[in-house]
């Protein structure tokens, strides 16, 4: 099971990865004179670089975000394709909850936030960096959120067994 034992918000001028920065430059240049892009300006085809490491998921209602498009790259501690699941679908419920908590900020407060997110894994060090941008409806609502990530330290066994479907 998994345990938070850190969650350490970054400076959106300050993120560590080539990656995540270049997902965020994407996010900013659709949104140019917006406070957020809408979701009909992405193309996930127009970030090469971040395919299979993102998601996209759609706010059906507060607190309820549905998987649209799950990275087949990205790990979870369930190893569970979330594809057409929502973030409360997750086995493991400290990470549900963890995750439902950061995408509730970033629609409440419309803006993008990314965190460095530390725990423990059955015994084992667990880490990484997420970033969650919002995407609008187009009459500032946030209908859909992009989110990317990128590991830093998941154990071995999680990392590279295949996602279940």
């Amino acid at each position: 099971m998994f345990r938070l034992l850190s969650l350490k918000p970054i400076d959106m001028r300050e993120i560590p990865n080539e990656r995540l920065r270049h997902l965020y430059a994407y996010w900013l240049d659709l949104g140019t004179g917006r406070s957020m892009p809408n979701r009909a300006d992405f193309d996930p085809l127009a970030i090469p670089d971040n395919l299979g490491r993102m998601h996209l998921l759609v706010v059906e209602r507060p607190g309820v975000f549905r998987y649209q498009i799950y990275g087949s790259g990205v790990t979870n501690p369930d190893r569970v394709d979330m594809t057409g699941r929502t973030t409360m679908d997750y086995a493991d419920r400290e990470f549900a909850t963890m995750v439902t908590a950061h995408l509730s900020e970033v629609v409440k407060n419309r803006t993008p936030t990314c965190y460095r997110i530390g725990g423990d894994l059955n015994g084992q060090p667990y880490e990484y960096i997420r970033i969650a941008l919002p995407l609008g409806d187009g009459r500032s609502e946030v209908s859909h959120l992009l989110v990317g990530t990128q590991r830093i330290n998941v154990p071995f066994n999680t990392a590279n067994r295949p996602i279940v479907v």
